[in-house]
């Protein structure tokens, strides 16, 4: 099953870049893969690159979203919620 976590702006802005990254480093340990409302820094992309690589299993290859389809999204004053997502890998699968 595929398990997505969206995390608003909202919930990481106020947090140094090392938190931010911890914050998402958690979730992505729960098998969910985290859509950031916004985007972070330069440098807090290539700290959480370097942090997740060096938790990754050797066998693991990484994957590639080319398409995320996410239809109807009903959004809520404390969240979203998507009803049904279609997610479209690299290799067509």
């Amino acid at each position: 099953m595929l398990t997505l976590q969206f995390i608003p702006y909202t919930e990481i802005s106020s947090l140094s870049s090392e938190k931010k990254i911890q914050r998402l480093l958690k979730v992505v340990r729960e098998d969910k893969i985290v859509l950031i409302e916004g985007k972070l820094g330069s440098s807090e992309k290539s700290e959480l690159i370097r942090k997740t690589m060096e938790e990754i299993d050797d066998r693991f290859k990484g994957i590639e979203i080319e398409e995320l389809d996410l239809n109807p999204i009903f959004a809520y004053s404390d969240g979203a919620v998507a009803v049904d997502a279609r997610v479209i890998l690299e290799n067509g699968n």
